[in-house]
């Protein structure tokens, strides 16, 4: 006979909904939500536990009309008017940076090159130095890794991921259909003088 099992975990911080999480979207909405969502899917997944509840937080406040919030994707109807904002914590690679809230984020079309890479690195710190960013997504939003996808904006619309290639200091990612692809390929032309093949 196999006995039943109840999960409860009490969430307190963050943004917490059942389905496309906004991780990101502020600094209490990370990886640590992400680990409590993806812990409650696989318990209950598990035979023995016949329910499982997350708790959370509920915010009153007289300014916010409850009516009008809405929960799920990053891009909704109000994503025109709203824009979330983080700073950078640490500049890994030339592809790959770290938010404040510890979330990883990946380059989107950004592909390092080798003796450049320390040069690209510093780069990306003495732009984004004391800024705030914003991110932008494609069409797939997380990679294999679970760093999440982006194209990196200051606030005053500097292109990060543009910039890098722009600046000689990364290449172009063939391997893949992106939103800025041919863009990027446009400016790895100019720096290099020789016309590449998109696919």
């Amino acid at each position: 006979m196999i006995s039943s099992t109840v999960g409860l975990s009490l969430i307190i911080h963050g943004l917490v909904c059942g389905k496309n999480p906004e991780l990101g979207r502020d600094a209490d909405t990370g990886g640590q939500i992400k680990y409590v969502l993806e812990l409650a899917n696989k318990l209950a997944q598990d035979k023995r536990v016949t329910r499982v509840d997350l708790l959370t937080r509920m915010v009153i406040d007289k300014k916010v009309d409850p009516k009008k919030l809405q929960f799920g994707s990053k891009i909704d109807r109000n994503s025109k008017s709203r824009q979330d904002y983080h700073t950078i914590k640490a500049v890994i690679a030339p592809d790959l940076i770290e938010l404040n809230n510890g979330q990883p984020v990946k380059l989107i079309g950004i592909v390092p090159i080798e003796n450049k890479e320390s040069a690209a690195i510093k780069f990306i710190m003495k732009k984004t130095n004391g800024q705030n960013i914003y991110l932008k997504y494609d069409e797939e939003k997380y990679d294999s890794n679970n760093n999440m996808l982006c194209y990196v904006f200051l606030k005053n619309k500097t292109f990060i991921n543009a910039h890098l290639i722009k600046n000689g200091l990364a290449s172009a990612d063939l391997s893949y259909n992106y939103k800025y692809k041919k863009k990027f390929i446009k400016y790895m032309e100019t720096v290099n003088g020789k016309r590449m093949d998109s696919k």
